[in-house]
């Protein structure tokens, strides 16, 4: 799974594959990253089942790198994780081709047992809103959650 770097060759690969994004927003010192990240996202991102399907990416909020964004400039991981409105991590946000969230997203880690069913839920409604955006189910409810990269 690669690290978020470079927003517009993946919004561009993005729009032209008409597949969402998966960002998965962690912190190296959060054990609860660790555990969303090796027991969800890093399996589901090698899963030859999801290949094609969405763009996976990984922000590490307290790491040096930092971002092109779609304008081109360099934005540090931490500004974009602010620019997000992430305020804990772990986060799972995704995104369409326009570079808009889509539904809600997925912060912290309540029930492990229900990850799965809950990442399932985000690509399934991701894809749907990709292939056929409706403002009614794509767009997050709460304003917070209207995030744009």
């Amino acid at each position: 799974m690669a690290e978020l770097r470079d927003l517009p060759r993946d919004l561009a690969a993005m729009k032209a594959a008409k597949i969402p994004m998966l960002l998965f927003v962690h912190a190296s010192y959060c054990p609860y990253c660790q555990v969303v990240d090796s027991d969800f996202i890093s399996p589901m991102a090698k899963d030859p089942a999801y290949q094609g399907k969405l763009i996976v990416r990984r922000l590490e909020i307290d790491a040096p790198g930092s971002v092109l964004d779609p304008r081109g400039n360099s934005e540090s991981n931490r500004d974009l994780a602010r620019r997000l409105g992430v305020q804990l991590v772990p986060v799972v946000v995704f995104f369409g081709p326009d570079g808009q969230a889509i539904g809600a997203p997925i912060t912290g880690v309540t029930v492990p047992d229900f990850y799965p069913y809950y990442l399932q839920q985000g690509i399934e409604l991701a894809e749907r809103c990709v292939k056929t955006p409706d403002p009614q189910q794509c767009t997050p409810k709460k304003r917070a959650d209207r995030r744009v990269l």
